[in-house]
């Protein structure tokens, strides 16, 4: 709940930071992108060292590394401080799968739809009851009081995490993969980079294009390096069986999905309306309430998720998490004209989100062998965040592109519908992907553990 509430506390204030750091807009928007860059390149080596080392070791060390993170952040009010800050509470975002790890040890197979229904609730409470609480904090007292408050949080926590697991069991004798860990956080940077700065940079600048071309040599050696590695960091080969790359393809859309509706909204919402151009200027704090049902019905979601999948499959889960999600940008795309319908659209959306983020990691979890598992889940939260990147970066393409010749500040209502009809045919694409899943007989539910 704390890594979902700081992935997203930033949001409501995106449009002051800069100008809080005294720096432009372009520089500012380093402090959001550095704690998704930083969560997506170190996710996967805190999961594998999960499982070399234990759990409750390494998730005491990453609640206490988001701690030091945000101390840093309250502290400071300047650019390059910020950024090592948020880098560092994007760090410990290997809470998640790693407590993932913890919750199907302690619960057994057989109950992982219902951890996984947990984690997802958390994850849920954190980003949705998180953006309207980051507005008032931020707006009443500031955004170094949001860091102290959530630096105390991080400490309470790093002590309950130590005092109230049990011992992690005894561990394989493998080792760890410095290589492959290297490799992989050099793939994920010269990818992501780009990817969320492609707007600002262009998409067709030399410094852009660099980082491409080099993601792409660096992901190729990596991948046979790892394919002939005794202990690889990503086992490639398991992530290459069916039922594990459709959960991790489907995250990553389930990603997607989440971040356009939830940035294509607090853009239609706070932006003031001008001349041909759609907007509603509400405020910080009205939008982040607006946005707030979509994370309380991911409380509501996740438990019939958890009930479907032991009923009929993690598919099937699936299928009906994204067909619920296509339901969701059709009314965003029928009606928004009123707050309340861009909230009400938002919250379905959301409601298939909670689901899918229930089925994809029950997917992983029954076909992955113990001493891997914090590891793949590690893999599968990845791709999550690689889709939130995406997403970031096709927002900001879609608003400008729509602009007037020389750039609207505010976007024309075709840039929203535009928006809305990608984000229902990702969610059709991903029901899809998900029925041919459930007609292959891929048994995903967790009484087949």
């Amino acid at each position: 709940m704390l890594a979902s509430f700081l992935a997203t506390a930033l949001v409501p204030a995106a449009g002051m930071i800069g100008a809080y750091l005294g720096v432009s807009a372009t520089s500012g928007s380093w402090a959001l992108t550095a704690t998704f860059l930083a969560a997506a390149a170190s996710t996967p080596i805190a999961g594998r060292a999960a499982d070399l080392v234990g759990d409750r070791r390494v998730l005491t060390i990453l609640v206490a590394t988001i701690s030091v993170g945000t101390a840093v952040c309250a502290l400071t009010d300047d650019l390059v401080p910020m950024v090592i800050g948020r880098t560092l509470q994007g760090c410990g975002a290997g809470v998640i799968p790693v407590g993932m790890s913890i919750i199907r040890r302690l619960l057994g197979p057989s109950r992982a739809a219902v951890g996984a229904s947990t984690m997802s609730v958390a994850v849920g409470l954190g980003g949705g009851v998180g953006l309207p609480l980051a507005a008032w904090i931020t707006e009443d007292l500031g955004i170094s009081a949001l860091f102290w408050i959530a630096t105390a949080a991080g400490v309470s926590l790093a002590v309950g995490v130590r005092a109230l697991l049990p011992p992690d069991p005894a561990r394989s004798g493998e080792s760890f993969d410095p290589v492959g860990a290297l490799g992989l956080v050099a793939v994920m940077l010269c990818l992501l980079i780009p990817v969320s700065q492609g707007p600002r940079w262009g998409w067709t600048s030399p410094a852009l294009l660099s980082l491409l071309g080099a993601g792409v040599l660096v992901a190729v050696f990596w991948m046979r390096y790892e394919m002939r590695h005794r202990c690889p960091l990503v086992d490639l080969r398991a992530a290459r069986s069916p039922v594990i790359a459709v959960a991790n393809i489907a995250s990553g859309l389930i990603g997607l999905m989440y971040m356009l509706a939830t940035l294509t909204a607090a853009q239609l919402l706070q932006t003031a309306p001008v001349g041909p151009y759609a907007g509603m200027g509400e405020s910080i704090l009205i939008t982040g309430i607006l946005l707030t049902p979509g994370g309380l019905v991911i409380v509501v979601s996740t438990p019939v998720a958890a009930r479907l999948i032991r009923s009929s499959g993690a598919a099937t889960a699936l299928a009906v998490a994204a067909a619920f999600v296509a339901v969701g940008y059709l009314l965003l795309l029928r009606w928004h004209d009123a707050p309340w319908q861009v909230s009400v659209g938002v919250t379905v959306v959301a409601a298939g989100v909670g689901m899918g983020m229930t089925a994809t990691p029950v997917m992983i979890s029954v076909s992955t062998p113990p001493t891997r598992m914090a590891a793949a889940q590690a893999l599968n939260v990845v791709a999550r965040f690689a889709g939130t990147a995406v997403a970031s970066a096709l927002v900001v393409a879609v608003l400008e592109a729509f602009g007037d010749d020389h750039g609207a500040v505010v976007p024309s209502e075709a840039a929203y519908r535009a928006l809305f009809v990608i984000g229902g045919a990702v969610a059709l694409l991903t029901c899809a992907l998900s029925i041919v899943a459930a007609r292959r007989r891929l048994r995903h539910d967790v009484t087949a553990a």
